[in-house]
């Protein structure tokens, strides 16, 4: 049986790679019996979800959108300690 400190790292590596069967059934069976590792990796599996969720909200930026020459302006003045 693993341990939870096992489960854990194999938790967190599938999220990048495929588990193999065993280390799968493994880790499925160490989570029936253990609600604080079942805990941890629905945890994981959220902020995996929110992550994917919140990189699909952002806006897109226009690499040809500038500045106009009054922001510009506003700019050099902050910059230059002027208010």
């Amino acid at each position: 049986m693993l341990t939870c400190k096992e489960v854990t790292e194999l938790a967190s590596r599938s999220l990048d790679v495929t588990l193999s069967f065993r280390q799968h059934l493994n880790m499925k069976l160490h989570l029936i019996r253990c609600k604080v590792c079942s805990r941890y990796v629905d945890q994981l599996k959220f902020l995996k979800k929110a992550m994917a969720s919140f990189g699909e909200r952002q806006p897109t930026v226009d690499a040809n959108e500038t500045l106009s020459d009054q922001s510009r302006e506003r700019i050099r003045d902050v910059l230059k300690g002027r208010p």
